[in-house]
């Protein structure tokens, strides 16, 4: 049970944000990353480290390292955000790092918005239903009885 946010990251530009996210979501959010150098690929070298440098709305940082996944000739860059990071709702800026040794290369930036959880906004609940599946039986028992007139 995964949602996945498919993003195209220009490293020279920053770009619009992105919608979805959602507080305390916890390890099923996942930023997945092509990068771009205009109009063409931007290719990560072999060996280098990529990470994600998340900046939540309350300005704590944190930098998450990424995987590299070789899909259709490109390489696309997986980062898996947690409920650390989606813990405060609001914008969060992120950009990626790439680097080895002493060589950097940080990309454009681009925002994600993180909308609050309805059940972590301290209103209080009410309450809650406990929903269960109805028989297949019973509903067709029900939609014969209609149809016939009963």
């Amino acid at each position: 049970m995964k949602k996945v946010f498919n993003v195209d990251l220009d490293i020279k530009k920053s770009t619009s944000i992105l919608v979805g996210a959602v507080q305390y979501d916890n390890d099923t959010s996942i930023l997945s990353i092509t990068l771009k150098d205009g109009n063409k690929p931007f290719d990560v070298p072999d060996g280098y480290d990529v990470e994600l440098v998340f900046r939540r709305p309350d300005r704590k940082i944190f930098v998450v390292n990424g995987d590299i996944e070789l899909k259709e000739k490109n390489k696309i860059l997986n980062f898996v955000l947690d409920s650390s990071m989606l813990s405060i709702f609001g914008i969060a800026d992120i950009e990626i790092r790439i680097s080895k040794d002493d060589e950097v290369l940080t990309t454009g930036r681009f925002a994600l918005e993180i909308r609050e959880s309805l059940l972590s906004s301290g209103n209080e609940v009410i309450a809650m239903a406990k929903v269960s599946a109805i028989p297949i039986e019973k509903i067709k028992s029900v939609f014969m009885g209609v149809s016939s007139g009963r």
